[in-house]
């Protein structure tokens, strides 16, 4: 996709008084200006650009290996500053290197990490960021990262083998869909004109596939449009009004497949985080506060709220759970353990491994029955057009 990079383009003069100039990555002219002050040039003069540049966005991969590199060059002692400079030097990625270079710049300038990350884009959430806070206080920086590292990581390979498991059907689908069409369009109008000619009598379903393709032509792009113009209105209000994204979500979980699917996933990323979260020193009031903002589900989000009104009023945490009725059984019998052990946060740990492990199984049972089903799908589109249109073709050979 193209992007907007915003570059400083100045002037200014060095302490021998050559004239010189250049272009600078920056998130504001301040900081290009102390940067120049250090370098010995005195700005005459700087103006705001912008480059529109091809570059992919910063998703949670490229924030991953950010996260685990700095965690390894702390830990191996090199400083921060150092540690920025150099994965500012050697990243390709433009909107990262971007990035890197605010969070370098604004160490130089005497923020701490999580400050800078205040600052910048908000590509690492509120919760790895409060992380990233106690990390600076509890000089458990390098800590800290490995566990954000370690909880993007569990995010990225759940997302790919939910996407690899979806892509083959979805994309058998779609393509069917368009042979289909381009059958219909292409194909079977020419059909039609022989048949005609040759005068034999149609049977039903030759009839309704011609049918079906008088004025396809001309009605597929309207058919587009209105479809695409339906799934953008919903997006737009279902952003702008959060009701209907409640809605939305109330009908999702009654669907049972959707239910069997969703409630292990929600499961699996409650664990992780609360368990992230425990691990790393947070209250569990904070850590079930930042899942409700994480998650953009409205019923468990209202469910972790309520947990924590239960919680604040007395209740144990099994208990409020449990009061919600939107978590598996056995996960709430292992909260249960965990508090009266007193080892919660091990156990939520052990509880996320469990439900990756179900969702594992989950999807690669799911994958070995959606291929033939697919298949079924896409030979019964393909071949009810072959059969439309050579039965007609077997009378006349019977006639002849």
């Amino acid at each position: 996709m193209f992007t907007l990079v915003k570059i400083y383009v100045w002037q200014g003069i060095t302490r021998t008084g050559q004239v010189c100039s250049g272009k600078t990555l920056a998130q504001n002219s301040h900081l290009v200006r102390i940067t120049l002050r250090r370098q010995n040039i005195l700005v005459k003069n700087i103006r705001q650009g912008f480059r529109l540049v091809l570059t992919k966005n910063v998703n949670t991969q490229h924030l991953l290996m950010f996260t685990r590199q700095t965690a390894q060059l702390l830990r191996a002692g090199l400083p921060l500053v150092q540690i920025l400079t150099l994965l500012e030097a050697n990243t390709p990625h433009r909107l990262l290197k971007t990035f890197i270079n605010h969070l370098r710049l604004s160490l130089e300038n005497g923020y701490a990490l999580s400050e800078a990350l205040e600052q910048g884009q908000a590509y690492f959430s509120h919760f790895h960021c409060g992380l990233i806070t106690l990390g600076e206080k509890t000089s458990t920086l390098d800590l800290m990262l490995t566990r954000i590292a370690e909880h993007l990581e569990k995010t990225v390979k759940m997302k790919e083998k939910l996407i690899g498991a979806l892509l083959y059907p979805s994309t058998v689908i779609v393509v069917a869909i368009f042979v289909f069409l381009a059958l219909l369009i292409g194909v079977v109008p020419q059909f039609e004109q022989f048949f005609l000619e040759a005068g034999t009598p149609l049977p039903l379903l030759t009839r309704v596939v011609m049918t079906a393709s008088h004025g396809l032509a001309s009605t597929v792009l309207f058919i587009g449009l209105f479809f695409f113009t339906i799934i953008s209105g919903f997006i737009f209000l279902k952003k702008k009004y959060p009701v209907i994204a409640n809605k939305q979500d109330q009908w999702l979980m009654r669907v049972p497949l959707v239910k069997k699917i969703l409630a292990p996933i929600m499961t699996a990323r409650l664990s992780q985080t609360l368990a992230t979260a425990l691990l790393s020193g947070l209250p569990l009031l904070d850590a079930l506060q930042i899942f409700s903002e994480l998650t953009k589900n409205h019923i468990y989000r209202t469910a972790m709220l309520s947990t924590c009104e239960l919680i604040r009023h007395g209740e144990s945490f099994h208990d409020a759970l449990s009061i919600q009725k939107v978590l598996p059984a056995d996960f709430i019998h292992m909260v249960k353990l965990g508090e009266i052990s007193g080892s919660l946060d091990h156990m939520l740990h052990h509880a996320a491994d469990l439900y990756e492990e179900k969702i594992d199984y989950f999807i690669s049972n799911l994958s070995k029955l959606v291929e033939p089903f697919t298949m079924i799908i896409l030979g019964t589109i393909i071949g009810s057009l072959v059969i439309a249109m050579y039965l007609p073709i077997f009378k006349l050979g019977g006639v002849i």
